[in-house]
């Protein structure tokens, strides 16, 4: 097996990835410490990363110039980003299964982000506002108000 650092994107590899951090041949990265033997002409998408290491480096630049990765970090951050694209994926296409559709829709990852990470992202898929829940009035609550009412009403 070979060690890490000879499958980083950092490397020239003949067939490694294009100038601007894009697709990275399948097998030229070691996927975030799992096994490296991997079929390159197989054509698995599986094997190639969703982002790279020069890609995520000039993100984290973009935040801070002064930050640098370790490159545990790297490869634990990199490993995070493929597992939750690839949950969302698998999630989605389980919703455009269930509407009986072969396509993922925005608003099949919408309900996925909100039923898993209570997040919603306005400005894609529908243009109808979401009713806002408000929260249940309790006995005591009323109470309260009716006490300060009161108060209010002597001055």
């Amino acid at each position: 097996m070979a060690s890490p650092s000879q499958h980083s994107p950092m490397t020239n590899n003949s067939n490694s990835s294009s100038q601007n951090g894009g697709p990275v041949a399948a097998g030229s990265l070691s996927g975030g410490g799992k096994s490296s033997n991997h079929n390159t002409t197989s054509g698995g998408s599986e094997n190639t990363p969703m982002l790279t290491k020069p890609r995520l480096t000039e993100l984290v630049r973009e935040v801070d110039t002064t930050t640098q990765l370790d490159e545990d970090v790297e490869e634990l951050l990199l490993q995070i980003i493929d597992d939750f694209v690839e949950d969302t994926v698998k999630s989605t296409s389980a919703f455009a299964k269930h509407r009986k559709s072969n396509k993922i829709e925005v608003r099949d990852v919408q309900l996925h982000f909100e039923r898993k990470y209570n997040m919603w992202i306005p400005g894609f898929g529908t243009d109808e506002l979401r009713p806002y829940k408000r929260a249940a009035v309790t006995e005591a609550h009323k109470q309260r108000l009716a006490l300060i009412r009161k108060t209010i009403k002597k001055y």
